[in-house]
């Protein structure tokens, strides 16, 4: 079940004029003639709340971090239809250069992907930390060869899995393609 995710307000300064705006006339008035004084004037406070999926997708376990994902499913002796579930840690990459704010996945010493970014604002998590969460990481022999995709659990609580062994995500190429091709018959 999604839960709500606050937002930096630094990042909606837009927000802010706009609701500004939206006082009425008198309010305004009220606000500039006000005598000027030590006392912090008066202040628009905005609460605002993003529900975005708690289980993610990540973002670069086919491209960036191919090679990473294979090492790990070799190791774990997963392979055609493979299915783990492991522990995984995100940290902020400050340094990457292609975004300063990106959130990386390491399982066992190995970067196996990254949070996409639109998450990147919402996840709590101050640069130089690290923080613990489930991972499910699915593989399927293509003819290209094997190929992973991981999902993260960034919820509170206890992970409440769309996805299990029995019941993987149609994220394969072909997988796809015959649900589509299946759907379209009916």
């Amino acid at each position: 079940m999604p839960h709500g995710r606050e937002i930096d307000m630094g990042l909606f300064e837009s927000l802010k004029r706009t609701a500004k705006s939206l006082l009425t006339n008198a309010q305004q008035e009220d606000v500039e003639n006000e005598a000027p004084s030590s006392a912090p004037g008066p202040e628009l406070r905005l609460n605002i709340s993003v529900n975005l999926p708690d289980c993610v997708q990540l973002s670069g376990t086919t491209t960036s971090c191919k090679d990473s994902v294979l090492r790990l499913a070799q190791r774990h002796g997963i392979d055609h239809d493979g299915f783990l579930e492991i522990a995984g840690k995100i940290q902020r990459e400050p340094d990457n250069p292609y975004d300063d704010k990106a959130i990386a996945l390491y399982i066992e010493g190995e970067r196996i992907g990254y949070l996409p970014s639109m998450y990147r604002n919402y996840v709590v998590l101050p640069e130089g930390t690290v923080r613990s969460v489930p991972v499910q990481l699915f593989t399927a022999m293509l003819p290209k060869g094997l190929r992973g995709e991981a999902w993260i659990w960034i919820g509170d609580g206890r992970s409440e899995w769309e996805w299990s062994r029995e019941r993987r995500p149609r994220v394969f190429p072909e997988k796809r393609l015959l649900h589509d091709t299946e759907r379209i018959r009916v």
